[in-house]
């Protein structure tokens, strides 16, 4: 009965009672809270304008150093000045015995430095340094008690001998003043064709050498605060080419690790200067290099050499060779794929792996040159003196050349 009667009293509810007091049930409930608006007091506001007039002197500072800076690249561009004195400074160059590590090594020596000379490769490291007296000596230069140039034999790809070579280094020569990171093979080949012997090798000496060495040689420039470190990187920093997959991506990681450790010093060690060098490909013999085809002409070690050194004396934090690549690569950052493709398709570079192309003569399919081609390349990290190394000069030599390399570095 009480549902009922309590049904009845609802029926019985006048229209202006429901009105006033709602529906039964729901009288308890409390009415919606206005939304409540809170205006920013004054201090808020007063300090997000400061906020942005700083910001707005910022940038108009910014924009006046931009204009500065740019117009005075555009002078030392078109003026450009000698540079620092490099007389009486210790270089250390890995990869010297052959190619553009030899070549840096002798023009360094003609800026009265002293040279200490790394390579793997013992008889072509011993004729570097051998040059270098030479011409020392016909000079009339005096070593004054150190020696003028001295020969090194390393593997860069093993942290602890690049260990034993700091400290060997700093008891024969002194403290290393530059360090000149220019070791490293080219492997050629398509990407389904790379071995994973190829692939550790290449990454070790290309890239993983360039961490030991910084990382024994850096604390001594840090207690003097001075030094400067120099890669040899390749234009294949900026753009891919088929069938240099592993060299390629090596290459991307010296110019990653350079620009990392460029903003660590520019703040806190000004003076340990950084300089990444970008080369073209480099002619250094025809046997090695007969797989490449290219639009533009190859550029000389010499060549390269000279900007090494260039760079290092007016502390040039990159270097392209030939410079106007620099832009050319830069400006088309701003195009379209499709568009950097067909630009590529003119100005193309194509490079057939060794094991693709026929063997020319017999001499060079019983692998003696791929072999030859190792022992020097493994000293230049652009020169391309390592065709052998990745694949042999014949198929039958492939695997042989590869683990003699892996075993003498």
């Amino acid at each position: 009965m009480a549902p009922r009667e309590e049904l009845s009293q609802t029926t019985r509810m006048s229209p202006k009672a429901m009105i006033e007091t709602g529906p039964p049930g729901l009288q308890d409930e409390p009415p919606p809270m206005p939304a409540v608006v809170v205006s920013p007091s004054p201090s808020a506001s007063r300090q997000r304008f400061i906020s942005m007039v700083m910001l707005g002197a910022e940038v108009a500072w910014l924009l006046i150093q931009t204009v500065f800076m740019i117009l005075d690249a555009v002078y030392h561009a078109i003026k450009p000045n000698d540079g620092k004195d490099l007389s009486g400074k210790l270089v250390l160059i890995t990869g010297a015995g052959h190619g553009l590590g030899k070549e840096t090594a002798l023009q360094f020596a003609r800026q009265g430095c002293r040279v200490a000379c790394v390579d793997v490769n013992k008889v072509g490291n011993d004729e570097t340094v051998r040059e270098i007296i030479m011409e020392a000596e016909k000079a009339g230069v005096v070593a004054n008690g150190k020696p003028l140039a001295k020969a090194y034999v390393c593997n860069v790809a093993d942290r602890k001998k690049i260990q034993d070579l700091a400290v060997q280094v700093t008891k024969d020569m002194g403290e290393v003043d530059i360090l000149v990171n220019n070791a490293g093979i080219l492997t050629e080949h398509s990407f389904r064709d790379a071995t994973p012997e190829e692939i550790d090798l290449t990454i070790n000496v290309n890239l993983t050498s360039h961490f030991w060495t910084i990382q024994s040689f850096l604390p001594g420039m840090l207690k003097r605060n001075s030094g400067h470190i120099v890669a040899i990187a390749s234009v294949g920093s900026f753009i891919g080419v088929a069938n240099f997959s592993t060299y390629c991506a090596t290459k991307y990681a010296v110019d990653g690790l350079m620009s990392s450790l460029h903003e660590e010093f520019r703040n806190k060690q000004k003076d340990i200067k950084l300089t990444t060098v970008h080369p073209y490909f480099i002619n250094t013999r025809p046997d090695l290099i007969k797989g490449w085809h290219h639009r533009l002409p190859l550029i000389t070690p010499d060549r390269v050499a000279a900007a090494v050194v260039r760079g290092v004396r007016r502390e040039s934090i990159s270097v392209t060779i030939p410079k106007f690549l620099f832009y050319l690569i830069a400006i088309s950052r701003f195009f379209p794929q499709n568009v950097i493709d067909i630009w590529r398709d003119v100005f193309y570079t194509h490079i057939t792996p060794p094991n693709k192309i026929a063997p020319a003569a017999p001499a060079q399919a019983n692998g003696t040159a791929s072999s030859n081609g190792i022992a020097q390349g493994t000293s230049s990290v652009a020169n391309g003196a390592t065709n052998g190394a990745a694949n042999g000069a014949a198929n039958g030599a492939a695997n042989g050349v590869a683990t003699e390399v892996k075993k003498d570095l």
